[in-house]
């Protein structure tokens, strides 16, 4: 520690002491606590509404996906849109429809 510190710097532990009795510490340790608390639950119900916007937007592109070959079948057009979305995403859909996408394209 610089000494220009240490004479800045005079507390002593008989004043963390004094301070700490006065129960000031606590104070403001438990107004932080509430503060924490509030942050920490407005973020969880903001988390809850993400996941569920994430969940729906999800459903809607699958709903799309299989309106879409339902359209083109009623058509009479291929029935398969594999060879227009990237494998990967498509495997993807099929995995969360508890396979439904791949049994269709048999």
């Amino acid at each position: 520690m610089v000494k220009g510190e240490k004479a800045a710097n005079k507390t002593t532990m008989n004043d963390i002491v004094t301070f700490m009795g006065k129960g000031t510490g606590k104070k403001y340790m438990d107004q932080l606590r509430v503060v924490i608390g509030e942050f920490i639950n407005a973020e969880a119900s903001l988390l809850e509404v993400r996941s569920k916007d994430a969940h729906d937007t999800a459903n809607l592109a699958k709903t799309s996906m299989v309106q879409m070959q339902t359209l083109r079948r009623s058509r009479g057009q291929s029935p398969s849109l594999s060879q227009h979305i990237p494998l990967p995403l498509w495997e993807g859909l099929g995995e969360g429809w508890g396979g439904l996408m791949k049994a269709n394209n048999h």
